[in-house]
Order: C-alpha cells, then structure tokens, then sequence
C-alpha cells in the first residue's frame, strides 16, 4: 500500500543510520583518560564489526536499494529487504517475529505490526549509537 511504501522509503534511512553507528558505552567526564581512550578505542572496534559484518551480510541489499530507479514498488521492497537483513544483527527477535509474520498467509495486520515493531528497534539503535 501507499502507506508501507512511504514507511518503507522513509524508514529506509533510518536502516542506513543504524548500519552506520553501533551502541557503544561512553565514558563519563569523571573516568580517567586511559579508561576514555579504551572505551572510544571499544566503540571504535564494535562499529567497525558491525559495519563489516552489516556490509558482508546486506551488501546486495544496499545495491539492491541504490539501483531501484523510480519503481516504488521495488524500491519498497528493497529498502523493507535490507532492514530486515540490518536487524538480523542488530534486532534478530523483531526481524525474526517479521519474516515470520510475512510468511503466513493472509495476516497483513500482524506483518504490519511486527514491521513496526523492527523498525522501532532499529530506530532506537540508530539514536542510541555514537555519532
């Protein structure tokens, strides 16, 4: 419908956002520089892991979304492809309750609800990641 593809087109950014940081624990204004620099040097190599492991994983799905020209159609379904994939590793129980949701026959509200519910998570994950 018009309305999942605005939501998936829209949403579409926030899978690359969430692609682009990783939650990482930041050390607070008190905590030694040698504690600073190891928790960045942390946050550093998560979202490095996470870049590698998204980019491994959701690579056609990234070019998939780039070379969908004007379809929306398919420009929906590849942005709603490559967040499930991106929560596959950063939302794996909201993208598994997804492709579940998808698979059985007939149950739109229920796809719809369990994709909002993936795209939430991934939300929250893109806000809550260093910039």
């Amino acid at each position: 419908t018009t309305t999942t593809t605005t939501t998936a087109s829209s949403s579409a950014g926030v899978a690359a956002a969430a692609v682009a940081g990783v939650v990482g624990a930041r050390a607070s204004e008190g905590d030694a520089v040698l504690r600073q620099q190891s928790t960045t040097s942390l946050a550093a190599d998560a979202r490095e892991a996470v870049n590698a492991a998204v980019a491994k994983k959701c690579g056609d799905r990234f070019i998939a979304l780039r070379d969908c020209g004007d379809d929306e159609k398919r420009c929906a379904d590849a942005a709603i492809a490559l967040q499930h994939c991106v929560a596959t590793l950063v939302c794996p129980s909201e993208a598994v309750a997804f492709q579940r949701a998808c698979a059985a026959d007939g149950d739109n509200e229920r796809a719809e609800q369990t994709y909002a519910a993936m795209d939430a998570c991934l939300a929250r994950f893109a806000d809550s990641s260093p910039s």
